[in-house]
C-alpha cells in the first residue's frame, strides 16, 4: 500500500512538473518579450517584437523588432541570442538586417553615461554581431549615412567590415568611405578607419582616420594619401561653430601638398622637382567668429630642383612662425610672418585692407642685423652657382616696403633702404669666365674688364667674339655724344647715379610682370645687362637673376661707369648674330658707328630690348608709321635734349622720325 502511494505522489509530482513545463513552454516567449522589452526600457528604449522562437534550450530568435529610444529609430529583421539561463542574460547576440536613423526632433545621445565620476565600460557585456546593417545618423549639423557588410561589439570595442559610407561634419566637411574597415572604442569613443576620401575642402584620401570626441572637443587624424606623414585636427567646442580649431601634420611631402593645392586655387605656381617634407602647426581661435586670429608654425626641409629657378638642386630649408588676424570692424586683415634660416631671420608684416578685388596689400619686411657674410651664406648654394665663395664686409639690416592695389598693378609701389652700398664685396671668389680670352692670364674677379679681352658669343649661329680686344671694338671718345647717351637714357635713366641694381627699374618690372600675369620684363641695368652678356648664360632662371644683381653690384663698384658703357655698347646684341655698336651701325644703314644720325641711333637704342623684331623692320623696309612709335622716339629725343646730348635744332632736323630703308 505504501508503495503504490509513492509511485502515486511520483505520478502526481512528475504531471505537475510536466505542466509547469508546458505551461512555462507555452508562455515562455511572452515572459522573454517582457524581459527583453523591461530592459531596454530601463535604457530608455522602447522595443516591439513580432515574434519570439526558441531554436533548441539556449536560443532565442526575435523577429521583426522595432523601436525607438536615445534620440534614434530602429528596426531588424532578427535577433538571435545564445542565453545563459542560469546569469539570466544573453552570452551572446546576433543582430540580422539592422536599419538605424534618427528619432525626428531628437538629437542621439551616444556617450556613454558617467556614474560616480568615473566613466562606465561602454557597450554590452557578452559579444554582438550584426549582418546587414544600415544607418543614417544626424548629431547636430553632422550627419553619417551607411552600410556595413558585418559589425562585431565586445568588450567595449566595435569593428565593423565591408563598410560603405557618406557623412557630413558640422555642415561643411564631406566624408566618404569605400568597403574600408572601421574599429571604435567606445569608452575612449575613438574611431578608426582603414581609409577615408576627404572632400570639400580638403579633396584628400586619407589613409587610417581616426576620430576621438571627449567633452566638448572632437580629434581627428591620420596618413593623407600621397603626401606623407601625418595630420590631426582638434576642435574645441560646437563642430559647426567652434571656439578654437587646430592642426598639425608632421613629415608632409610638399610637392603633393602644393599639388593638392593647386587643384583648389589655379593661381598656385607649379614647382616640379620640388623634393622636401614639412612640419606645420596651426591653431584658430573663434574661426567662424567676427574676429579669428590664426597662429601657425612650420619647418620646410629638402631641395627643389626646377629648370626655372637653377640649374641644378637649391636648398629650400626655412622655419616660419605667422600670426593672421582679422579686423572685424572693416575686414582688413593683418598678418606677422617670421621667417628664419641659417643665421639669418627676419620679419614681414602684412595688411589688407579687404577681401575684394579692390582691396590692397601693404607689405613690409625687414631683416634682423646680421654680419653682410653671415647673410650671403645664408643664401642656397645653388642660387648662387659658381659665385657661392664672393666675400663680403659691413653689417645688412635691410628694410622693404611694398603697397600693391590689388585691381591695378601699376599703382605698385616699392620702396628699399639698407640695401644698395650697405655690404661691399671685397672679393668676387670666381675666376674669368670661361668664354672669355683675357690678354693677361693673372687677372681674376672682374679687374679683366678694364684691360684687353675677346669673349666668344655661344649664341650666334656662327663664330663671333666681342670685346676690347677685337677689331670691331670703338671706344666712347670716337662716338658722337648722343651714341652713348641715348643706349643709357632709353632703358636705364638713373645709369650713372645707381650702384648696379635700380630700384626704380625692379619696381617697373614688378608693375608689368603683375598687370600682364606673365613675365614681360626684367628690370635690368645696363651693368646687369653687361654681365649677362660678358659673364652669364642666356638661361631665364632665378639663379642667373641673382647672380646678375651680385655682379651688377661687383662690376660698379670696381669697373668706372664710362668704361661700363663703352663695354656695353660693344657687347649687347642688336640682331641676330650682330653684337657691338660698330657691327650694328654697319649692318642696319651700312655706315660706321662714328658716323651714326641722331636719328640712326635712337633707332638702334629702340632694337636692344628686341634685336629680332628691329631685323623684322629692315626687312620690312620701314619703322611702324603710328602714334605709339613716334610718341616713343619723341620721348627718347626729349631725353638727349634733357641730358645735353642734342639741341632742340638736331630734334627738328631729324624729325619726322620714321625710317626708311631702300
Amino acid at each position: 500500500m505504501t508503495a503504490r502511494r509513492a509511485w502515486r505522489a511520483a505520478l502526481l509530482l512528475l504531471g505537475a512538473a510536466g505542466l509547469g513545463a508546458a505551461w512555462l513552454w507555452a508562455h515562455l516567449p511572452e515572459l522573454v518579450r517582457d524581459r527583453a522589452t523591461a530592459a531596454l526600457a530601463a535604457r530608455g528604449v522602447t522595443a516591439t517584437f513580432d515574434d519570439v522562437l526558441f531554436d533548441g534550450p539556449t536560443r532565442v530568435v526575435l523577429r521583426g523588432v522595432a523601436g525607438h529610444g536615445r534620440g534614434l529609430r530602429f528596426q531588424a529583421r532578427q535577433i538571435s541570442a545564445r542565453v545563459d539561463w542560469w546569469a539570466r542574460r544573453p552570452a551572446a547576440v546576433h543582430i540580422d538586417g539592422l536599419r538605424v536613423q534618427p528619432e525626428a526632433g531628437l538629437a542621439p545621445r551616444i556617450a556613454a553615461p558617467d556614474v560616480a565620476g568615473e566613466r562606465r565600460t561602454a557597450g554590452p557585456r557578452f559579444p554582438v554581431t550584426f549582418s546587414d546593417l544600415q544607418a543614417d545618423l544626424r548629431l547636430g549639423r553632422s550627419r553619417l549615412k551607411g552600410a556595413a557588410r558585418q559589425a562585431r561589439l565586445a568588450d567595449g570595442a566595435l569593428t565593423v567590415d565591408g563598410l560603405h559610407a557618406t557623412g557630413i561634419l558640422g555642415g561643411r566637411v564631406s566624408l566618404q568611405v569605400r568597403g574600408g574597415t572601421l574599429q571604435a572604442d567606445l569608452a575612449g569613443q575613438r574611431v578608426t578607419v582603414d581609409a577615408v576620401d576627404v572632400g570639400w575642402p580638403l579633396q584628400q584620401r586619407v589613409l587610417q582616420a581616426w576620430v576621438q570626441r571627449s567633452p566638448g572637443v572632437w580629434t581627428a587624424g591620420g596618413r593623407p594619401a600621397g603626401l606623407g606623414g601625418q595630420v590631426q585636427a582638434t576642435v574645441v567646442g560646437d563642430l559647426a561653430r567652434p571656439a578654437l580649431v587646430t592642426a598639425e601634420g608632421h613629415g608632409l611631402g610638399a610637392a603633393s601638398l602644393l599639388q593638392w593645392a593647386r587643384s583648389h586655387r589655379r593661381a598656385l605656381p607649379a614647382l616640379d622637382g620640388l623634393d622636401a617634407e614639412l612640419d606645420v602647426a596651426l591653431a584658430v581661435v573663434d574661426p567662424r567668429g567676427e574676429a579669428p586670429v590664426a597662429h601657425a608654425t612650420g619647418a620646410l626641409r629638402g631641395h627643389l630642383d626646377h629648370p626655372r629657378v637653377a640649374p641644378g638642386p637649391v636648398d629650400v630649408g626655412v622655419t616660419a612662425e605667422a600670426v593672421v588676424a582679422r579686423d572685424p570692424a572693416t575686414g582688413a586683415l593683418d598678418a606677422q610672418v617670421r621667417l628664419s634660416r641659417e643665421q639669418a631671420s627676419g620679419h614681414v608684416d602684412l595688411h589688407l585692407d579687404g577681401l575684394d578685388r579692390a582691396a590692397t596689400l601693404a607689405l613690409t619686411a625687414t631683416l634682423d642685423p646680421l654680419p653682410c657674410q653671415a647673410a650671403y651664406d645664408a643664401i642656397p648654394k645653388g642660387l648662387l652657382g659658381p659665385y657661392g665663395g664672393a666675400r663680403l664686409t659691413g653689417t645688412f639690416a635691410p628694410w622693404v616696403q611694398l603697397t600693391l592695389p590689388l585691381d591695378d598693378p601699376r599703382r605698385l609701389r616699392l620702396r628699399w633702404r639698407g640695401v644698395e652700398g650697405a655690404c661691399p664685396m671685397i672679393a668676387l671668389g670666381a675666376a674669368v669666365p670661361a668664354q672669355v680670352d683675357a690678354a693677361r692670364g693673372d687677372l681674376h674677379d672682374v679687374d679683366w674688364l678694364l684691360h684687353p679681352f675677346q669673349r666668344a658669343v655661344p649664341e650666334a649661329s656662327r663664330p663671333l667674339t666681342v670685346g676690347p680686344g677685337h677689331a670691331s671694338y670703338v671706344p666712347l671718345s670716337r662716338l658722337p655724344a648722343y651714341v652713348p647717351a641715348v643706349m643709357y637714357l632709353s632703358e636705364d635713366p638713373a645709369f650713372f647715379r645707381h650702384g648696379g641694381v635700380s630700384g626704380h627699374l625692379i619696381q617697373r618690372a614688378l608693375m608689368l610682370d603683375l598687370a600682364e600675369g606673365r613675365f614681360v620684363y626684367g628690370g635690368s641695368t645696363l651693368p646687369q645687362q653687361l654681365v649677362k652678356n660678358l659673364f652669364l648664360d642666356r638661361g631665364k632662371t632665378l639663379a642667373r637673376k641673382l647672380q646678375e644683381a651680385l655682379l651688377a653690384a661687383r662690376v660698379a663698384d670696381v669697373v668706372p661707369k664710362a668704361r661700363i658703357l663703352e663695354l656695353y655698347l660693344n657687347c649687347i646684341e642688336f640682331a641676330p648674330d650682330v653684337y657691338g655698336i660698330e657691327r650694328a651701325a654697319q649692318h642696319y644703314f651700312g655706315v660706321p658707328a662714328a658716323r651714326l644720325t641722331p636719328k640712326q641711333a635712337v633707332f638702334l637704342a629702340t632694337a636692344k630690348p628686341s634685336p629680332r623684331y628691329a631685323e623684322q623692320l629692315r626687312r620690312r623696309g620701314a619703322t611702324p608709321d603710328t602714334a605709339h612709335y613716334r610718341t616713343y622716339m619723341a620721348r627718347l629725343f626729349d631725353r638727349l635734349v634733357g641730358a645735353g646730348a642734342l639741341t632742340p635744332d638736331q630734334v627738328a632736323a631729324a624729325r619726322p622720325f620714321r625710317i626708311e630703308w631702300r
